[in-house]
Order: C-alpha cells, then structure tokens, then sequence
C-alpha cells in the first residue's frame, strides 16, 4: 500500500527573511514555524504542490485629520484695516513715493524708467489712482533716441528716433495721456549716419512721420498739460512758412494746450559751463541738468508759438503764478549779475 504524500505549505508572510538567509541556529525557526499541512491524493480541494504565496495587501489611504496645531494662526478678517481702507490722502503719498521721481524720463538716453509700476496690477482701483500720480506727477522728455535698430538680414540698421516715443503714447492709452502734466519736446534732425540713404531736407525733424504721429496724438489726448517746454535744435533756424511739410508740423504742433509754455534747447549742462543753478533745468538722475539755452528758431516764430499753444483760460492757476515768479526772479539776478560786471570789468567784459 503506498503512503500518503506529505505537501508544505509555506506562508512567507510568517517568515522572517533575515533569520531564514543567516545560517546559524536560528536558521531552524523558519521549520518550526512552517505550518504543515497533510493532502491526500485523492483530495481534490489541492491540486497543485507548489508553494502558496498571499498577495501583498494594499492599505488604503487615510486622510489625515487636520490637527488643531496645524491650522493656520491667523485667517482673513475683512473688518482689519488694509490698503484700500486707508484715507486718499494717505493713499496719494504712498504713490508718489512708489512711483514718482527727481528725475526725468528720459527717452533720448533711455534712462529712468523703473517707477515699480507692477504695484498697479493689484487691483482696479489702485491702477486709476496709481496710474494718475505715475503720468501726472513725472516728467517726460520725448527727445528722439539715437540708438539704431532693425531686421536681422539688414546690412545697415536705422536710427531708432521718435518711434519708441510714439509706440510709448500708443501702448499707455488715451486716459493716461490726458494725465501727462509735465512734457518736454525735442525737435531733433537726422544725423547723416543716422539716416544715409536718406536726404538733407528728409532726414529734417519736420519730415519725421513718427514726430507728426506724437504731436497728432498729443494734439488730440494731452488735455491736462500744465507745462509744455520745445525744444528746437535743427541743423537750420525754424521758419514755418519755408515749405509745405513745415507749414503741417506748424499746424499739427498749434493744437497742442498748455498753461505755461517756454522755448528753449535742453542740453546736458557739466561744471564748465558754471550756468546759475536758479536757471529754468531738468534734472537727470546723473546729478546733471537739462539747461535751458538758446533754441534754433527764430524769436518771432517762438513767442507765435507761446502765445498760440498757451491756455486763455488755464488749468491749474498756481502753476501759472509760479512760473511768473520764477521768470521774474530769474531776470533779477541776471540783471544783477550784468551790473556786477559792468562795476567789475567798466563795460569791457
């Protein structure tokens, strides 16, 4: 009679794997703790001699109970004061120290454009109030750019101009134009490296499309200027009646509107020239001056053109009564400093 075959079956979740692969004594408990498990041929609830293997059981993910030690000390309270509960006028300071400076936006040397006016992006109403104090309260210089720009397969690259001032009105806005408050125009011809391919009367600020689009616009938006200052520095004396492209910029220029308008040239001032610091000047973030002196145009054409472009009726009467003070003062102490000369030097100087 043949005997009964004995079957192992293994459960390896019992096993303990470092004991079982030492070699020692220790070795013999992986035996002892095997359970044994008898199958007779003729059962047919086993069929196979291999050992069994349980599949690994996947625990379920718990979520974790928000403990009260990680919650957050402080929450949101609407009733706590924050920025917009703060008076305007508190308001109003804060942006003028944000985004207002000494010195001049400057296109021509394209300098002092960092005004952090991201803080604008915070909410609608600190962009219109914002917005009011960064165009109202800076000055602009709109002076054409001598940097040259172009296509990457162009031999020669052209001067950049006054297309960076145009792009500059197009991409802020009409609203914002009409808070400009502070400007100062350059009138600048093309050098012939500049513009080589180009003629003398062409390269001429007059015939610059980009200059007319900038005053077009200006023109039109600019409605709450206070102080306009123009600055003609051609190669050749300005005279409006010379030829037809002058007789547009003449007409395009006598729309714009302000309440104090003076002629003048900006121009870097350094120590040499020893020019009196109570003299008109724009200041630039070097520690220079824009100062004002004489400009490439007629007199008769420049007081035409203070008297077309002021205001009958201005906007802001104080800046008009400054400004009156200002020249006045000014001519005291030029005349002062002339009858210090002719006490000094007899006339002779």
């Amino acid at each position: 009679m043949r005997s009964k075959r004995v079957r192992t079956s293994v459960d390896y979740n019992e096993v303990d794997t470092d004991t079982a692969m030492s070699g020692n004594e220790d070795g013999s408990k992986f035996v002892k703790r095997a359970r044994l498990e008898e199958h007779s041929l003729g059962d047919s609830a086993v069929k196979t001699p291999r050992a069994s293997v349980s599949a690994p059981i996947k625990k379920s993910k718990q979520q974790k109970q928000p403990n009260a030690s990680t919650k957050p000390k402080f929450h949101y309270d609407a009733s706590r004061a924050g920025f917009m509960s703060l008076p305007a006028e508190i308001r109003l300071s804060i942006y003028k120290l944000v985004l207002v400076k000494d010195d001049c936006v400057d296109f021509c040397q394209r300098r002092n454009f960092a005004h952090s006016s991201h803080f604008l992006r915070l909410n609608r109403v600190i962009h219109e109030e914002g917005a009011a104090v960064l165009y109202g309260s800076n000055k602009f210089i709109f002076a054409p750019s001598k940097a040259k720009a172009g296509s990457l397969w162009e031999e020669r690259w052209g001067w950049v101009g006054y297309r960076g001032i145009r792009e500059f009105l197009e991409m802020i806005g009409t609203q914002n134009i009409a808070s400009l408050k502070t400007i100062a125009m350059v009138f600048y011809d093309a050098a012939p490296s500049d513009e080589p391919k180009a003629s003398t009367e062409i390269r001429r600020f007059q015939n610059s499309q980009d200059l007319l689009s900038i005053i077009d616009i200006l023109g039109t938006h600019a409605t709450g200027t206070e102080m306009l200052k123009l600055s003609f520095t051609g190669r050749s004396r300005y005279h409006s009646k010379s030829n037809p492209a002058t007789k547009n910029f003449y007409n395009l220029l006598v729309r714009l509107k302000a309440d104090v308008v003076t002629i003048g040239k900006l121009d870097i001032d350094n120590s040499a020239w020893g020019l009196d610091p109570h003299e008109d000047w724009w200041t630039d973030r070097r520690g220079l001056r824009y100062q004002d002196f004489e400009s490439n145009i007629y007199e008769s054409e420049g007081d035409m053109f203070i008297k077309k472009i002021t205001r009958h009726i201005p906007l802001n009467p104080s800046m008009v009564a400054q400004h009156e003070k200002f020249v006045a003062d000014a001519e005291a102490k030029r005349t002062a400093k002339l009858a210090k000369f002719d006490r000094l030097y007899g006339g002779d100087w």
